[in-house]
């Protein structure tokens, strides 16, 4: 069996407590980065002044030059936080290791759930980000992976709704478990299940059904030239639900506008952010 040829590795690498003041120092090396994306620096700010940064492991790296190679949007959010953090350090890497660095399949919120043990942890995950955008009435907000599992530790109900909604078709799936979720939370376990059965089947008693008409809504949409914003689809099956809640048949459904997410009766921030018992 050949021997594996000697590697010439002059790197080092060792933890090191990263304060605000020496984040600011080793970003003065970074001169040849990508741009920097203050979205996803604003999220690990976050995580950071709550206290659930998590160290995984994810190194801060230089080459053998002092450049800064991997880590500036950690580096800007410890400064920006003003809270220190213990990372891996890095340095004496070869320039040319630049060109494989984040070049490997990046892991999603849901395959993070899944791993967890999570049921369905894709559409799980999706239904988090639905309800976050639904409870803060802003349609452009994303959750660190951190805050997508708290809020799922607050809701365990959420796999249950998931299953109630999965293989729903048109990409319905996700949005239509959210609004199940909510419905049950609410008392309106009756209601909302007819709700989702509904754009299952596309079959209803009423032909003025409010999920009915919004089923069409959406079919007709999906099969036009310009496809539907997954976020006015939101705002379709939005209004449909609170016709549905209030007993209000519909022959056509047109919101107003998706600049912002619509209200949803029962839902806000403090119901996010607040645990919530099982309906299982």
């Amino acid at each position: 069996m050949n021997a594996m040829p000697a590697m010439n590795v002059d790197a080092k690498a060792d933890f090191r407590l990263i304060t605000p003041g020496l984040a600011d120092a080793m970003l003065k090396s970074n001169t040849n980065n990508r741009n920097l994306r203050a979205t996803h620096v604003n999220e690990m700010v976050r995580d950071m002044q709550a206290g659930k940064f998590q160290m995984n492991g994810d190194a801060i790296r230089f080459d053998r030059n002092g450049t800064l190679l991997d880590g500036q949007h950690r580096l800007h959010a410890i400064s920006k936080s003003g809270r220190a953090q213990t990372m891996l350090v890095i340095e004496g890497l070869d320039p040319e290791s630049m060109k494989t660095i984040d070049g490997g399949v990046k892991r999603t919120n849901g395959d993070r759930l899944s791993i967890h043990g999570v049921k369905n942890g894709a559409m799980v995950a999706a239904m988090i980000s639905i309800l976050n955008v639904l409870a803060r009435n802003n349609f452009n907000v994303r959750m660190t992976p951190q805050e997508i599992f708290d809020v799922y530790d607050r809701h365990p109900s959420l796999a249950r709704s998931a299953k109630e909604a999965n293989g729903t078709a048109y990409g319905l799936a996700s949005i239509l478990g959210a609004f199940h979720y909510v419905g049950h939370l609410n008392g309106y376990g009756e209601l909302v299940d007819e709700f989702v059965t509904t754009f299952k089947t596309g079959f209803s008693k009423t032909p003025r059904d409010p999920a009915l008409t919004a089923r069409e809504r959406i079919i007709r949409m999906k099969a036009s030239p310009e496809k539907p914003h997954r976020d006015y689809i939101i705002a379709v099956v939005a209004t449909a639900w609170e016709a549905k809640r209030t007993g209000r048949e519909l022959q056509t459904i047109r919101p107003a506008g998706y600049t912002t997410s619509p209200r949803i009766h029962g839902w806000s921030l403090n119901d996010l952010l607040r645990p919530q018992d099982s309906f299982c």
